[in-house]
């Protein structure tokens, strides 16, 4: 799925970073398997996310997996907290907004219950 990220100043509300990217985000901490093991106590167990990833509760870091300008894609690694979109965005007045004329690359119609794959839109910067 075609997604963009961004990276957005928490203070002005400007985009310090973006990319063209694939999928969402993938939190530092993420693990295959559970971290919490039961060991006969009957205590909670963590639950793992749809994907069947198990996220932390909290991490600073995220990898993001940015599409580059030849079609390849690279891991970027940030600190900082990550937006992801199903669509490009644009800051307008310390908010971002969708772009105009870009539809997202996924959408739910919840009438349907079901999701509808849109046109792969071109990456852009």
């Amino acid at each position: 799925m075609s997604t963009s990220s961004y990276v957005v100043n928490p203070y002005t509300g400007r985009i310090n970073w973006e990319c063209p990217s694939i999928g969402y985000p993938i939190p530092g901490g993420t693990e295959l398997t559970n971290p919490l093991q039961d060991v006969g106590t009957g205590g909670p167990i963590a639950q793992a996310e749809p994907n069947g990833l198990f996220s932390p509760p909290s991490a600073l870091g995220t990898y993001v997996m940015c599409l580059n300008d030849d079609g390849t894609v690279s891991p970027a690694y940030i600190e900082d907290n990550v937006r992801t979109f199903a669509q490009p965005m644009t800051e307008v007045d310390g908010r971002l907004v969708p772009v105009a004329g870009k539809v997202p690359s996924i959408r739910i119609d919840p009438k349907q219950a079901g999701v509808t794959p849109a046109a792969t839109p071109t990456p852009t910067q």
